[in-house]
């Protein structure tokens, strides 16, 4: 990361010419200067796109007519600021990111619009005897079920939310530690999510 955040397209080909050898960057845990460029080139892109961002806020709830959500409701010093809105990209995150919720009772939920979740079971079945082992543990596959267009769905298949879209790892069915697919199932569910119609 010694290419900079500000002129590191420049940068890079400079620098090879004067060393003489190829010259890469190996990103590492955020936040990490690749990482901060490329964050910042989206935001300057959805910023001239006319997108309004609303960084470090925490929805609380949705509204919902008719099988669609109509607003999200944030949290505010005196009171809640209400977002009406025609889609929504649901990217809460599982069970570690605070997109599903856990009680101690084993009782799991989604955390902002109460969807149907598929879970591991009781609470008992939830992880393997060794927490730290080559064994998956079934919490992992915990999470919103959706169809093809990442709608989320029931337990028949039917769509709950006609204008959600389901994306990153709130989505049941897959085990990201176990596959090593974190990445790159946040990146082409949040790519599908953003451009499938609806």
């Amino acid at each position: 990361a010694v290419l900079g955040l500000e002129r590191s397209p420049q940068a890079w080909p400079e620098l090879q010419e004067r060393l003489g050898v190829p010259v890469f960057e190996i990103p590492t845990l955020p936040p990490c200067v690749p990482g901060i460029r490329l964050y910042t080139i989206f935001k300057q892109a959805l910023t001239r796109a006319g997108v309004q961002i609303l960084l470090e806020m925490t929805v609380a709830r949705g509204a919902v007519e008719n099988g669609r959500v109509i607003s999200i409701a944030v949290p505010n010093i005196v009171r809640e600021k209400v977002y009406r809105t025609g889609r929504v990209i649901l990217a809460t995150g599982g069970l570690y990111g605070g997109g599903i919720a856990a009680k101690q009772n084993g009782a799991m939920r989604e955390a902002i619009f109460n969807l149907p979740l598929h879970t591991p079971g009781e609470m008992g079945q939830w992880l393997n005897e060794q927490f730290l082992s080559d064994s998956e543990h079934p919490l992992h596959y915990a999470g919103v079920r959706a169809n093809a267009s990442l709608q989320p769905v029931d337990e028949q298949g039917q769509p709950v939310l006609e204008n959600v879209r389901v994306a990153g790892r709130l989505l049941a069915g897959y085990n990201p530690l176990a596959e090593g697919s974190t990445e790159g199932v946040i990146l082409a569910t949040a790519y599908k999510a953003a451009t499938v119609g609806g």
